[in-house]
């Protein structure tokens, strides 16, 4: 009981921050000092890619974190709700049904999954399919299993398959997205804020002081300095 009520406090939260999400990445909101005071919500400016939804949070991938956990509970209500609904014989459906808590879930995660695309995260696009498919494994629903493997296959065809295979995918496959799996969207981004770089120093630091480490949260001073760049401030790609 007590997780279900969590469950939609979370879902009913993201639905600002989305609409703020929005407004920042296609209107170009933003936001008072008064917002930063009260809430700690600030608008980062001339930071992150435009291309890239933050909303509220540090960066994109942060922001795609949390969409991801709201996407995954409220998928869990969604189906709960979905399930209550087809124990009805003969619903009828009427201008009220259009009220009811399995619409006003639809809507929302349809928006909370549409921000989760526009952060261009990896691993948020990544980990959303696994939990789709765990999902409808749960529900035996082996047609979206099938349907969802052959979009990510096609995905991932027209992104790292040979060339001659890749371009059959593309003239199918959105270039949004192929083209993010290729990354070549931030082709020409420093080197330093590309995650493989992060990973190598990290591991680089592991084998320095593999037993008494560098101290608590000393990574970002540590690799500001030795590239000379503001990890807080950069996004991560």
């Amino acid at each position: 009981m007590h997780l279900r009520q969590l469950s939609w406090i979370l879902v009913i939260g993201s639905i600002p921050v989305v609409v703020i999400g929005v407004g920042h990445m296609f209107l170009g909101w933003s936001l008072s000092p008064f917002w930063e005071i009260i809430f700690g919500w600030k608008l980062p400016q001339g930071i992150n890619p435009i291309t890239r939804m933050d909303s509220v949070m540090m960066n994109s991938n942060l922001l795609a974190a949390y969409l991801l956990t709201v996407f995954i509970v409220g998928l869990g209500l969604w189906i709960e709700k979905w399930q209550q609904i087809n124990t009805i014989k003969k619903p009828k459906f009427t201008v009220s049904s259009f009220c009811n808590p399995l619409v006003f879930l639809t809507l929302v995660l349809i928006g909370d999954f549409v921000a989760l695309i526009l952060t261009h995260s990896r691993n948020g696009w990544g980990s959303v399919i696994f939990a789709c498919i765990a999902y409808a494994f749960y529900q035996s629903w082996y047609w979206m299993i099938a349907g969802i493997t052959v979009v990510a296959v096609s995905v991932m065809a027209a992104a790292r398959a040979p060339l001659p295979i890749a371009e059959l995918f593309r003239k199918v496959i959105p270039q949004f997205f192929w083209i993010r799996l290729h990354n070549q969207v931030y082709s020409n981004a420093p080197l330093p804020i590309h995650r493989k770089s992060l990973w190598k120093f990290a591991w680089s630091l592991t084998l320095q002081h593999p037993w008494n480490g560098w101290g608590l949260r000393n990574f970002s001073l540590l690799y500001q300095t030795q590239n000379a760049i503001l990890v807080r401030s950069s996004v991560i790609i």
